[in-house]
């Protein structure tokens, strides 16, 4: 890119100016574990198939898993879960600032409960 510094003025106000208007974000969700004797209901609800909307994903692991990628091919590979690990996703974002060279990541959660 012809600006080194292009990433950095996006994401600015994460860091230091919040004035700046920025189309990235930062929020936390959490999925509780669920069995599969469970009952569906509001509170199961998981991520269907999805992309990401903003730059970058920050996915921090534990030991179950659930996560799942699609490949090329439409087949889905699970994430194998590191414990204390993290799994980094390009968003739709970086995939168009990009201008594909950093495809945004197609994930799903195969603990999904549907009701």
């Amino acid at each position: 890119m012809e600006d080194k510094d292009f990433f950095i003025n996006h994401h600015k106000a994460f860091f230091k100016d919040h004035s700046i208007k920025s189309q990235n974000f930062v929020r936390t969700n959490y999925y509780p574990p669920i069995d599969g004797n469970e009952e569906a209901s509001e509170e199961s609800l998981r991520l269907g198939e999805h992309n990401d909307w903003g730059s970058l994903t920050f996915l921090y692991q534990d030991d179950i898993g659930g996560l799942e990628a699609k490949l090329d091919d439409n087949s889905w590979a699970p994430v194998p879960p590191i414990k204390d690990s993290l799994v980094l996703n390009a968003g739709i974002m970086m995939e168009m600032w990009s201008g594909g060279t950093f495809p945004a990541c197609v994930t799903q959660d195969i603990n999904q409960i549907s009701i």
